[in-house]
Formats: structure tokens, C-alpha cells, sequence
């Protein structure tokens, strides 16, 4: 069986503070898939990633894959990222991410050169390190569910982690309306976990941390799941996937030879007749071909 692809990352790099985007924190990754963890990143190279690298990634369409990597580069120039715990005097380090972006649109191809101090948190790492599937973070949809599976990859060894709603803040940077403990269960915390325990092989769960009746941080309990409960999900995540492409293509064939055709039309029946949209397609599609 083939080893999954992974991104190492430096634990400090995993618990400091930065605000970023989903397809920021993508582009890290994708430049990153072919690195090796024992040797040094070079900080006068560009690391790339082409269109349709980044589309056979993240799934996403060949037409925006550019837009969505060039936008990337070009916010990532901009971002600073502050390190806590280094073994230094002071109490905090920032630093900048990339120092160069290189973008190709006619080649499809988006290039971006790490500064030197980052290099040092992602590359030639003995201790203190934590190993990252890519296939499990290319499946997460939010900037704040690829964070928080960082952290609970970085963690799941001690099962049960407390965390201060501080140090919650400082690792998300969530905006000012988020840091209410309802908002921030409500948009943040519930959303994560419910895809984390979804497309990984993680399984979250948490509990509040009271001072009273005031709620000062979370209890998270992490767990592994186990080999056999990964497969069964991720046939049924393939299963649902090819399900949704087939219907898309199934959809776009009936639409050609019935233009009117609306998918609440086509819902609406497979409802009635009791069965599956798939079928329910095909059934009409080939019902139109014999008009």
C-alpha cells in the first residue's frame, strides 16, 4: 500500500498566530507535496504549483484554478506570522512567509520563495514536528478546519488537550464578532469538528471549561480512528462523490436535449417514482431520446 503524501510542519509553526485564507494555507501545501522533511528548503528557489496540479488537488474547476493560486501568492506576499515559542529571549518572533511570488498566467504556473526563517520551521525538522496528510487537508473546506486539525494532529498523543479560549483566539485570529464562546462553538468549533471527524482519521469531541458559569476554554478529547473505520469511510465518501459527479454530467446530457429541465423538476420526481436521482435521469434522458 502506497504511504500517504504529507507536509511536515514545525510544532511551533502549528500553534502560531496568523490569519489566512483557505487557498493561502492550499498553496503552502501544494508547493510542498514533493518535499522531504530531512532536508533543507531552499530560500532562493521558487517552489510551484501548476493548474492543473492544484484542480486534481482540491477538486475544483480548471478555469479558476489559476485565479484562485494567483490570488493566493499575492495575499501570502503580504502576511506576516507570529511564532511564540522559540528558543530565544524574547517572548514571540514574527517573521514573513514568502519573500517572492512568481506568476506564469500563460503557462498556468504560480511560484512562491519562502523567506529563510520559515524554511527553518518546515524543513529539515528532527523533534518537535508534526507529519501532515495532504489528501486529508485537501479535503477540508475552511481556513479555520485545516488550522484546528494542525493543532489536534499536533496533539492526539496526549487524547485529551485543554485549551484556553485565548489560546483558541490566538491560533485562529477570528474576527471580533467570533470571539463570543457562542459564535465561536456555533461557526467555528461545530463546523470544524464535524468535518474533521468526516474526511480524516481523526474523531474530535469537546467539552466547556467553566469558571463558574463563565466558559474559559474547551476540553478536547482526540482519537485515531482505526484502520478499518478510515477505509469504511472513505469508500463512502467516494461513493457520495462519484454519486455527485455522475449526476452533474447525467444532468448537463438531459439539459442538451431538454433545455427547460430544472433539478428541483428532477428531484420532485425521483420523490414520487421512489427512486434515486440517478436513475431518475437516465429514465428521462433516455425517455426525451425517443421522442
Amino acid at each position: 500500500m502506497d504511504t500517504p503524501a504529507t507536509v511536515t510542519k514545525s510544532n511551533s509553526l502549528i500553534t502560531a498566530s496568523y490569519k489566512m485564507t483557505l487557498q493561502e494555507i492550499r498553496l503552502i501545501y501544494a508547493v510542498l507535496i514533493d518535499t522531504n522533511q530531512y532536508e533543507s528548503l531552499d530560500s532562493t528557489r521558487y517552489y510551484t504549483v501548476t493548474a492543473s496540479q492544484w484542480q486534481k488537488l482540491f477538486n475544483v474547476q480548471r478555469d479558476t484554478s489559476y485565479i484562485e493560486m494567483r490570488d493566493a501568492a499575492n495575499k501570502l506576499y503580504q502576511r506576516n506570522i507570529v511564532i511564540h515559542d522559540v528558543l530565544a529571549y524574547d517572548d514571540h518572533e514574527e517573521t514573513r512567509i514568502i519573500q517572492a511570488k512568481k506568476l506564469s498566467k500563460g503557462s498556468g504556473v504560480v511560484g512562491i520563495m519562502f523567506t529563510t526563517r520559515i524554511c527553518l520551521y518546515l524543513s529539515n525538522l528532527r523533534s518537535h514536528f508534526t507529519k501532515l496528510v495532504t489528501q486529508e487537508v485537501c479535503k477540508l473546506q475552511s481556513a479555520y478546519h485545516v488550522r484546528l486539525y494542525e493543532f489536534f494532529m499536533s496533539v492526539r498523543h496526549k487524547q485529551v488537550v485543554s485549551v484556553s479560549l485565548d489560546e483558541i483566539y490566538s491560533l485562529l485570529q477570528p474576527p471580533e464578532s467570533m470571539r463570543r464562546t457562542d459564535n465561536c462553538q456555533r461557526f467555528i468549533l461545530q463546523p470544524a469538528l464535524a468535518q474533521i471527524n468526516a474526511v480524516t482519521s481523526l474523531a474530535v469531541s469537546y467539552e466547556t471549561l467553566k469558571e463558574g458559569r463563565k466558559i474559559v476554554g474547551f476540553m478536547f478529547n482526540i482519537k485515531t480512528k482505526t484502520k478499518k473505520a478510515v477505509k469504511k469511510e472513505k469508500k463512502l465518501a467516494a461513493a457520495v462523490e462519484f454519486s455527485s459527479r455522475l449526476e452533474i454530467e447525467l444532468f448537463k446530457q438531459l439539459k442538451q436535449v431538454r433545455p427547460a429541465v430544472t433539478q428541483e423538476e428532477v428531484l420532485q420526481q425521483a420523490r414520487l417514482e421512489g427512486v434515486n436521482v440517478i436513475q431518475m435521469l437516465e429514465f428521462l434522458k433516455k425517455q426525451q431520446e425517443l421522442l
